[in-house]
């Protein structure tokens, strides 16, 4: 199972990375889960860009319109975005 700061990935609708080991040096990126209809994870939608230009404030921005964007595309295939776990 895919690990982001030692949780499992499926628990967040958004991921975030600013680790050295995953992305390039000063290059921030952050990506969402597209769905298929059995709300498998089947692909992703994601952006990554210069730390200047990825300040906290714009991840969170650039984080809302990628999670929209894969959630139209997983309803334009006819996927399911699963349900969260209580």
């Amino acid at each position: 199972m895919t690990t982001l700061l030692g949780r499992p990935a499926r628990k967040f609708s958004i991921l975030a990375d600013q680790l050295p080991r995953m992305s390039a040096e000063g290059m921030p990126c952050i990506g969402a889960a597209i769905y298929n209809e059995f709300s498998e994870v089947m692909g992703a939608v994601s952006l990554s860009g210069p730390v200047v230009r990825m300040t906290d404030e714009r991840l969170g921005e650039l984080g809302r319109m990628i999670r929209r964007a894969a959630a139209e595309i997983t309803e334009g295939i006819g996927g399911k975005t699963p349900k969260p776990k209580p």
